[in-house]
């Protein structure tokens, strides 16, 4: 008696999944996850719920412990920045840090306060000296009023009203520089007493008036 292989003879013994040959016969099953005929073409179907292949594990457990490793690295990053910065800022107390921001803040470069904030002095790179307005902190209603009062000022150009340089919208409060003004404020030339003197005559105040 001849000895047949029927899962070579795939012609004559069809199988379209799992075979296994045996005496005098064989076994033609469906792969793990489906279930149907296997000995014809698209005879198996997928079983819904069926038990995932291992190598899916694989793959699942592996992206699981690089973002794992990636929120770690991050973590221990910040920490490190975290703890640079505390550092930065016992040092800056310990050598009289907040003893030197508080000179700056009341030394002679405040040269004005208004309703709206406070005027400084400063001197740009190429030696300019300028006039430094930081608001006081506002509401966001109030921020249509520091709007107007920009584009007023870049499109006035007159030698009797100070020119404006620029301003700066990145800050905790708007800021705007201008040109610095070395004779004080028109304020300080108007006497405000009775027989007081001012080197503005009449003709001078309706000029600037007007």
């Amino acid at each position: 008696m001849k000895y047949i292989d029927e899962c070579k003879d795939n012609n004559t013994y069809p199988c379209y999944g799992d075979c296994v040959n045996t005496l005098g016969s064989y076994k033609c099953t469906c792969p793990r996850g489906f279930d149907g005929n296997a000995s014809t073409t698209n005879g198996c179907e997928h079983i819904v719920g069926s038990k995932t292949s291992p190598a899916i594990y694989v793959i699942i457990a592996l992206v699981v412990v690089l973002f794992a490793i990636l929120f770690g690295v991050v973590i221990c990053f910040n920490m490190k920045r975290r703890n640079l910065m505390m550092l930065r800022e016992k040092f800056f107390e310990q050598n009289g840090g907040a003893l030197f921001k508080q000179k700056i803040n009341v030394q002679v470069y405040i040269v004005g306060r208004g309703a709206y904030g406070v005027v400084y002095k400063g001197v740009l790179s190429d030696k300019q000296v300028i006039a430094v307005k930081k608001s006081k902190l506002v509401d966001v209603t109030q921020g249509d009023r520091f709007i107007n009062e920009v584009l007023i000022l870049t499109q006035v150009i007159h030698r009797d009203v100070v020119r404006l340089l620029g301003f700066c919208l990145e800050e905790d409060v708007p800021v705007l520089v201008y040109e610095f003004i070395s004779n004080n404020t028109l304020f300080h030339h108007i006497p405000h007493t009775a027989g007081g003197s001012s080197w503005l005559s009449w003709e001078h105040r309706l000029r600037i008036a007007v």
